[in-house]
């Protein structure tokens, strides 16, 4: 392919495949996923507290507090009737 590259002449396509490695790695994490989602807060007092539990329950991996922080932000909703910060959107198996 690359002698024919070099040329500028073209291959014909005989086959093509597409190789899923996701699915199989989504799959091993599946029961810790959902035992995360089962253990996690339903609502936090302040930002900070929502991203000190995401570091501490590994849910944010190798990340600043400020970034932490940042990412949480975007997760999260201030609920007024709670006076508290609750997560976006429902989740199968999560609060």
């Amino acid at each position: 392919a690359a002698d024919a590259a070099a040329r500028r002449r073209q291959l014909p396509v005989r086959a093509a495949a597409v190789i899923d490695a996701v699915e199989g790695t989504a799959l091993e994490v599946l029961p810790r996923t959902m035992a995360w989602l089962q253990a996690r807060p339903a609502s936090f007092e302040s930002i900070e507290a929502a991203a000190a539990w995401c570091l501490s329950s590994g849910m944010l991996q190798g990340t600043s507090r400020a970034a932490a922080e940042t990412s949480v932000r975007a997760r999260l909703r201030w609920d007024a009737a709670q006076k508290a910060w609750v997560w976006r959107g429902g989740v199968a198996g999560g609060p």
